[in-house]
């Protein structure tokens, strides 16, 4: 297994040489409990339906359509989001690094940076530096 890093790190050169000789490349822990789950024979997970989706079923209601891609949705990003999450590039860096890139308030850069980390966008490290995920 390898988790990919930054094309612009040169310290993910070496996952980026594991994948391409042939690892398996993980992005969730989920991808190792499906690779684990084939090889050790474990039963696939059963996930009770929700009660809207029963509810569908009992009305023979078409099922909703699937979630955006990341693609659609990367694209979907209003302007000033998009321009905060290109400021922050994929490698750490810390919030007034950002504001100066974006020419943003520290206030309203974490109006914007709140609801990318709890979308999985981008994540906060220590030392108050941030980093894309996507």
């Amino acid at each position: 297994f390898a988790i990919p890093g930054s094309i612009h790190n040169p310290l993910a050169k070496g996952c980026h040489a594991l994948i391409r000789d042939g690892a398996k490349l993980v992005e969730t822990a989920e991808d190792v409990v499906e690779e684990l789950r084939g090889r050790l024979g474990w039963p696939a997970p059963v996930v009770a339906p929700t009660a809207s989706a029963r509810g569908r079923q009992r009305r023979g209601a078409e099922p909703a359509a699937p979630a955006q891609p990341p693609l659609q949705a990367a694209l979907a990003l209003d302007g000033e989001t998009a321009r905060v999450l290109d400021a922050i590039g994929h490698d750490p860096v810390d919030l007034d690094t950002i504001a100066a890139r974006c020419g943003l308030t520290v206030d309203a850069l974490y109006a914007i940076l709140l609801p990318l980390e709890l979308e999985g966008r981008l994540a906060k490290l220590p030392g108050g530096r941030f980093q894309r995920t996507t």
